[in-house]
Formats: structure tokens, sequence, C-alpha cells
């Protein structure tokens, strides 16, 4: 059963499950799902310490760049 056709389920939240899991590429993905529904969990994608995996990863940083976040800040967290 997908819990996201009964209910809302944050795709930050996926993101973040997939990256625990060592799938750095569906983590990626689902971020991107989380940009493209306004998620409001993205605020965190410069500071928040779980995606120190993505940062060197350039989908990483085209995000953090339609974020409008200075990613030399992104970087630098690593």
């Amino acid at each position: 059963m997908d819990l996201r056709a009964q209910r809302y389920v944050s795709p930050f939240d996926v993101g973040m499950i997939h990256l625990g899991l060592g799938d750095r590429e569906s983590a990626l993905s689902w971020l991107e799902r989380a940009y493209a529904e306004r998620d409001h969990q993205m605020v965190f994608l410069q500071v928040d310490p779980r995606l120190d995996p993505l940062r060197s990863s350039a989908g990483f940083a085209r995000l953090i760049e339609r974020m409008g976040f200075d990613r030399s800040i992104a970087v630098a967290a690593v």
C-alpha cells in the first residue's frame, strides 16, 4: 500500500531515508521532488549535516543554486 496515496508524506523525508540507506541517486531524486513540491524542510538543505554525502554531487550543487543559497557555504560545510 502506498502511504502517499492516503496522506502527505514529505519527499524530503523520503530522500533522507534513501540517503541513510546509501542510495544517493534516489535521495537526490526525492530532494528534487521536495523542491518541486516546495517542501518546507528544503530551507535546511544548505546546513543539514545529514546531507554531507551529497555535497560533492553536481546535482546537489544545482539544487543549492536553484534554492538561491550560496554554494560555497554549502560545500564548505563538508
